[in-house]
């Protein structure tokens, strides 16, 4: 199955990378630049269409990114189908990350496991404190343990240089669309099914 929300954070996540952190603060905060003004174009002209005054542009504007802010990691969450590790749950991998966390001096990450095939790790939050490590079962199988720590390590790196508030903001729409169009894939069947049985 496609992961739309795997692929978005590979892509910000690679081309995020420089060899100076003014670099890749000065990249974070074009993205972050570049998705709120074409966010707000883009609900501008609809609302301009129709009718609505400036300030109440503006504060549906408002409204909606901080709608967005706070809904992403659920939609993430969903779209991902992740297992969030309970304590005593893989607890090697739970004390890797402990460790790793307090080496960065980043608040421990919450822990969940996707099922994703697909080598891959990702973090998304609101905060630092609401941080979530996401890390493929393919991964896990792939990786031995000092690979792992390499590729936790770099993922706790986003969450102590808050480059994760952006790809958790930048996944919201197409993760949003993801879940869309899966929901309408999913409906269309189902009555085609019923359709059929009808038919009987």
């Amino acid at each position: 199955m496609f992961r739309i929300t795997e692929y978005i954070y590979s892509f910000i996540c690679k081309y995020s990378i420089m060899p100076s952190l003014i670099d890749l603060k000065l990249r974070m905060y074009v993205t972050l630049a570049l998705i709120f003004g074409l966010g707000f174009a883009i609900i501008y002209a609809i609302l301009y269409l129709l009718g609505v005054s400036f300030l109440g542009i503006l504060i549906f504007v408002a409204l909606f990114f901080v709608f967005q802010w706070y809904v992403s990691p659920y939609l993430i969450s969903v779209s991902a189908r992740l297992k969030y590790l309970k304590p005593g749950e893989m607890k090697e991998l739970q004390e890797t990350v402990k460790e790793l966390a307090a080496k960065a001096h980043v608040p421990m990450p919450r822990i969940a496991i996707s099922p994703s095939k697909e080598p891959n790790a990702f973090v998304f939050g609101r905060t630092r404190k609401s941080a979530t490590l996401v890390v493929n079962e393919g991964l896990l199988k792939m990786l031995n343990k000092d690979e792992l720590e390499s590729v936790i390590g770099h993922e706790l790196g986003h969450v102590k240089h808050n480059d994760f508030l952006v790809m958790t903001i930048a996944s919201f729409i197409p993760t949003l669309a993801y879940i869309l169009a899966q929901n309408m894939m999913f409906a269309n069947t189902y009555r085609s099914r019923n359709n059929g049985y009808a038919l009987l």
